[in-house]
């Protein structure tokens, strides 16, 4: 024995190895030690209920393996007796049931499986880097029925005052007309206009016509504002932080939904 090495340390590793040889053995032969209700219990499941209590107990308990695998057919017995009586006479544990199975499926089928990788993190910041920055676009409208009269239109606007002019006497949008067509300041992403994006690809004092259920649009940017780009170490927990809670929701959605098929669900008012 080595010096400052003790007998509990060698014990412990000893203890180690035999939990190693009979993993090992039960990957070649797994039997079945009982059937409860059609549920089997094998070999490779006592090992695991073992593996998964203090070194001590461990010990104990594979000196004694026959008594332990009885506690755990006792164990299914209980189970399915539960199952079988639809919790009638146990509605408390039904519920704590119910939790600790949500609980499991939430963890196995949504928490285990939000990964998101640097590359992903990397991508999204590349790609989002206006909004991320804060970039904002500000927008002035024109709002009229014909696309064709709102080309003619901005064909014909010359100038902001024109644009502001116009805008008051020709916009059906009469909440914007009255500010000279203001619409106020966007980000750089979708909204309810439809072109909110494509004023980030305008220069300021350019004018382009976008139609919409709404009718034809003549915009014109009035400013841009650019702030400072934060680093991608500046921001990277952020973005996994959103990236994560993205992931969740549509693992959610999905383990909800593939739930909703197994199931009659009647909805009532």
């Amino acid at each position: 024995m080595k010096p400052g090495a003790s007998l509990v340390g060698v014990v412990i590793v000893a203890a180690l190895t035999a939990l190693t040889s009979d993993t090992r053995a039960t990957e070649d032969d797994d039997p079945v030690l009982a059937v409860v209700n059609g549920h089997e219990l094998r070999l490779s499941f006592v090992y695991e209920q073992i593996e998964s209590m203090p070194l001590g107990d461990q010990l104990l308990l594979r000196q004694e393996r026959d008594r332990f695998v009885e506690s755990l057919i006792r164990e299914e017995i209980l189970f399915q007796s539960m199952l079988i009586s639809d919790f009638a006479s146990e509605p408390n544990l039904r519920d704590e049931v119910k939790r600790a199975t949500v609980e499991h499926l939430i963890k196995r089928h949504v928490t285990d499986r939000i990964q998101v990788s640097e590359a992903a993190l990397e991508a999204y910041y590349r790609e989002h880097l206006s909004v991320i920055r804060g970039e904002e676009a500000r927008a002035s409208q024109i709002l009229l029925d014909d696309p064709a009269h709102c080309e003619e239109l901005r064909r014909s606007l010359n100038s902001m005052a024109e644009f502001e002019t116009a805008a008051r006497q020709w916009s059906k949008d009469r909440q914007s007309a009255a500010r000279g067509g203001d619409l106020g300041a966007f980000m750089n992403h979708a909204g309810p206009y439809g072109f909110e994006t494509q004023l980030f690809e305008m220069q300021p004092g350019e004018t382009r016509v976008f139609e919409s259920p709404s009718g034809c649009h003549v915009v014109m940017l009035t400013e841009r504002i650019t702030p400072p780009a934060p680093t991608f170490a500046e921001v990277r927990a952020r973005i996994r932080e959103l990236l994560e809670r993205q992931r969740e929701a549509q693992l959610l959605t999905e383990l909800l939904e593939q739930s909703e098929r197994a199931v009659t669900v009647e909805r009532r008012p």
